[in-house]
């Protein structure tokens, strides 16, 4: 069984659960990166 096919079954059986469903756990640390109106890799390789 692939990694992907075991997240999608777990998912589906709910066995496993997204970390930011549940914030306030301590062993939780949903990390999400939010760009507005940026470009992150284009404006973080160009010189002056």
């Amino acid at each position: 069984m692939t990694p992907v096919d075991y997240a999608v079954k777990s998912l589906k059986e709910g066995s496993i659960r997204f970390a930011a469903e549940q914030p306030e756990n301590g062993k939780n640390h949903p990390r999400n990166l939010f760009i507005w109106r940026s470009n992150l890799l284009g404006s973080s390789g160009k010189g002056p």
